[in-house]
């Protein structure tokens, strides 16, 4: 029996310190995206996919409980229905070319993942607002470097 109960000290422990985590990783990026991920296969395989995409960018895993944690313990409670239904990748950065370059190839690639929240600076909004401005910066982007080279 005691060894039952130290095993679930040791998970509880492990759970406190991820939630510790990604609540640093909300903390200390200015942007974040938060994908869902519907059998797009091994995590580590997806990571390495997501941070192969451009550099100076954060992901990370987040099961439904230690996303609801980290998000009512920054006061994201707005995040808080979409760690309710399954796993997901937290993408954050300071740079917002770096996120926008990031979710752009996810869409192409990870086609059973789906955008449902993102984060700019404390402010929550959709999934679809947050692609929505990564296309808009990409656009801006090329259209002021093609007005640079001529």
């Amino acid at each position: 029996m005691q060894s039952g109960a130290y095993v679930r000290q040791i998970l509880d422990i492990q759970k406190a310190v991820r939630v510790y985590e990604i609540s640093q990783v909300l903390i200390q990026n200015r942007y974040a995206a938060v994908l869902q991920m519907f059998g797009e296969g091994y995590w580590a395989d997806v990571k390495r996919k997501l941070e192969s995409y451009r550099e100076n960018v954060d992901v990370a895993y987040i099961s439904p409980s230690v996303g609801r944690e980290a998000a009512s313990s920054q006061g994201l409670q707005e995040l808080f229905p979409i760690f309710e239904v399954s796993e997901s990748a937290l993408i954050a950065s300071n740079e917002f070319d770096a996120i926008s370059e990031v979710l752009r190839k996810a869409k192409k690639t990870l086609q059973r993942s789906y955008l449902v929240a993102g984060k700019i600076d404390r402010t929550i909004v959709s999934g679809a607002e947050m692609f929505r401005l990564a296309v808009k910066n990409a656009t801006h982007r090329a259209s002021s470097t093609s007005s640079a080279a001529g």
